[in-house]
């Protein structure tokens, strides 16, 4: 889930970054969905940054190519997000999956108050840990730890069926090559227990360790691959509209 042409177009794009955080300016990354070195769709990122330090996570992912003609799926994902001393705190997570057989979804509201979290789909009220993001909170968070120079980084995950917890640890430095160049990146890993299913982000420090690769092996072998194809920061973002 860029860069380094972008060396070329990094002298562009860095005086941009380093004046402002991508979290205060908002920004837009789309990544190249593909299974089992497949390309199967698109996933296209934005994040708008709200009054009084919120902010608005959207994902939207849908099949693109061969693939469109067999499978119309089309998921949105939207977080909303405070910033608080605490770091990103959640307080609502939506996701919605349309055209398929049949449209679903569900949310998860964040009760910080009260330690709970409201699943829609379970139709139940679960205890919430003090580290718990959501599917898309966690990669801001993600690349605010790395900001601070921390090396791991330990969540609990609040997913669709129960809240898990995650340890991604720093594995190494790299070159990666992407559609947008060569960049140099820092490798975290999650790796469950043998026979269970290994999560990496390749994130790059050029922008600010946003994930420019995201690979997801799962139990039985299939490889979930995002790699960024499009990245642009937004100093004038349009808010989003709930």
């Amino acid at each position: 889930m860029n860069l380094r042409r972008f060396y070329s177009a990094l002298l562009l794009l860095v005086p941009v970054i380093s004046h402002a955080g991508l979290l205060e300016q908002g920004f837009q990354v789309d990544y190249t969905l593909s299974k089992n070195d497949f390309t199967v769709g698109v996933a296209e990122y934005r994040l708008y940054p709200q009054p009084a330090g919120g902010l608005i996570y959207e994902s939207t992912a849908r099949t693109e190519g061969l693939a469109a003609l067999f499978i119309h799926d089309r998921i949105v994902e939207r977080s909303h997000i405070l910033q608080s001393q605490n770091g990103l705190r959640p307080q609502k997570y939506e996701y919605q999956q349309k055209g398929g057989k049949e449209d679903s979804g569900y949310q998860l509201k964040f009760d910080w108050q009260h330690h709970k979290l409201v699943n829609t789909h379970l139709k139940k009220t679960l205890d919430l840990p003090t580290d718990t993001q959501d599917m898309l909170s966690f990669q801001l968070e993600l690349m605010k730890a790395l900001q601070a120079g921390r090396k791991n980084f330990s969540f609990h995950l609040a997913e669709k069926n129960e809240i898990n917890a995650y340890d991604l640890a720093f594995k190494k430095k790299m070159t990666l090559r992407t559609t947008l160049g060569e960049m140099e990146v820092v490798l975290m890993e999650h790796q469950q227990p043998k026979g269970h299913d290994v999560f990496r982000f390749w994130c790059a420090p050029g922008l600010q360790y946003l994930p420019v690769r995201i690979e997801h092996i799962e139990a039985d072998g299939d490889r979930v691959v995002f790699q960024i194809r499009h990245f642009a920061s937004l100093p004038h973002a349009t808010v989003a509209q709930d």
